[in-house]
């Protein structure tokens, strides 16, 4: 009877500690940044880069076409269409069309970088214009911004003669334009995507040169990221290697290189240097993928996520440093890093509501009235229903856990999608079990007491 009250207590005890467990959707995170912090963060960027009130300035519709005003347009054109001026993306899209037209004058826009074409289609698409019909070259036709830049920009130069990029953002203008490349075109999808699996490195990174990166590995993933529940399975050469391999394994070895790189803020490092764009990309990148950038483990260093990581470079004035100053402030702005840091918040916006992705038209749902369950959230969801049906049939072979954890790349860790689980949902769940938790704490001291009375009925002798 001893052993059995013993018992009794231990489950009790089991009870009570269970039921003062907190459930959290951030696993490790100090604090989540809801979507409207996400995007009051992001109209501040959008306030600091503006100029007496403004943020179509004369000096930035003047300078249409370069890299940081081109991104920066992009991602204020992809915020929701009631924080945005419409008047104004007009008024840039026209500087960009006479930029285009007085290029194509003198030639064609780069002799070298692919990107050139390809980061104007992009701001094109986003403003909700066409980009395969936009500016007009040396002999009056209309310019197609898809085809020079994408699958016949072999024209000018081959897609990889700038390294990997040219690839990755060729990809990225065709998925983001729906384009169905022409028969005799210079560059089919498959070429393209072979070629991107092929600049992978042995641990998974991607790079321009022999040393893995966190801007191009997640550039690299944002470009591959339509393509992650694809089967299809290719073969090539990497180095004097031949590898076969599907995007989904290639992306897995790739994110698991990004989480073992990310610093202990949560931000990254490039060529030595922590900044600001890295990080931006990184979480760029992870919301092309349907990945909660504030609750996936393997994006979470102590208590740091990547939204941390990122806004430790956000100055007072609501832009973004490229990297720290000597005592760890973020002081000196930079226009690239405010540019990148939008486009990533923004990406993590719309995925916090449900919107299209970053990358694609005004035209397509712009509005966050309106919410839309990207396809590779589904596709995902059923790859780790698959996954996880396949782990438990394995259960009892230690050989065949262990080559599903080498394929993945990922430490048997797997892809998280955004929950779609309310906080006032949350909250009763959470409510619902500590109900039942103090249920079962009730029962066992009850049971403890009954039986206890009846060990000591059944103690006593019958003279008593």
């Amino acid at each position: 009877m001893g052993r059995f009250n013993r018992q009794i207590c231990l489950l009790c005890t089991f009870c009570l500690l269970f039921s003062n467990i907190n459930i959290s959707r951030v696993d490790g995170a100090e604090e989540a940044y809801s979507a409207d912090e996400i995007l009051g963060i992001c109209e501040e960027v959008v306030s600091w880069a503006s100029s007496d009130g403004a943020f179509f300035s004369e000096n930035l519709v003047a300078t249409a076409g370069s890299s940081a005003n081109d991104w920066l347009f992009i991602g204020y054109c992809r915020l929701p269409s009631e924080s945005v001026d419409e008047e104004g993306i007009d008024e840039y899209l026209q500087a960009l069309e006479e930029y285009i037209t007085d290029l194509y004058a003198s030639g064609n826009l780069e002799n070298i970088k692919a990107t050139e074409w390809q980061r104007v289609g992009l701001a094109v698409l986003a403003a909700g214009a066409d980009p395969t019909d936009f500016g007009v070259d040396l002999d009056g036709n209309s310019v197609d911004l898809v085809a020079d830049g994408a699958y016949d920009h072999a024209r000018y130069s081959s897609l990889g003669r700038q390294g990997v990029n040219g690839w990755c953002f060729a990809l990225i203008l065709l998925d983001a334009c729906d384009t169905e490349i022409p028969e005799g075109a210079a560059y089919t999808r498959e070429y393209i995507i072979e070629e991107i699996l092929s600049a992978q490195l042995g641990n998974g990174g991607f790079s321009l040169n022999s040393v893995a990166d966190p801007d191009v590995t997640s550039i690299a993933v944002q470009a591959l990221s339509k393509y992650y529940g694809d089967d299809t399975v290719y073969t090539f050469e990497s180095g004097e290697e031949t590898v076969s391999r599907t995007v989904g394994e290639a992306i897995d070895l790739a994110l698991s290189w990004l989480s073992l790189a990310q610093l202990e803020d949560g931000d990254f490092s490039s060529y030595g240097t922590a900044n600001a764009e890295s990080t931006a990309q990184v979480l760029l990148a992870l919301s092309c993928l349907g990945i909660d950038a504030q609750t996936d483990e393997r994006f979470i260093k102590g208590e740091n996520t990547v939204i941390d990581g990122l806004l430790k470079y956000r100055t007072e004035s609501g832009g973004f440093t490229h990297a720290l100053d000597d005592d760890g402030n973020a002081t000196v702005e930079n226009g690239l890093s405010g540019a990148q840091a939008l486009c990533g918040l923004t990406a993590y916006y719309r995925q916090l509501l449900g919107m299209s992705g970053f990358y694609g038209s005004a035209e397509k749902q712009n509005s966050a009235d309106i919410e839309i369950e990207s396809d590779i959230t589904e596709e995902m969801d059923e790859i780790e229903e698959a996954k996880q049906t396949e782990t438990e049939n394995d259960t009892n072979s230690s050989e065949n856990s262990e080559a599903q954890e080498t394929a993945s790349g990922t430490d048997g860790e797997e892809i998280e999608t955004t929950s779609d689980v309310s906080d006032e949902e949350e909250k009763v769940y959470e409510n619902l079990i500590y109900i039942i938790a103090i249920v079962v704490v009730c029962i066992g001291i009850v049971t403890f007491i009954v039986m206890k009375k009846i060990g000591i009925e059944d103690d006593k002798s019958p003279s008593e």
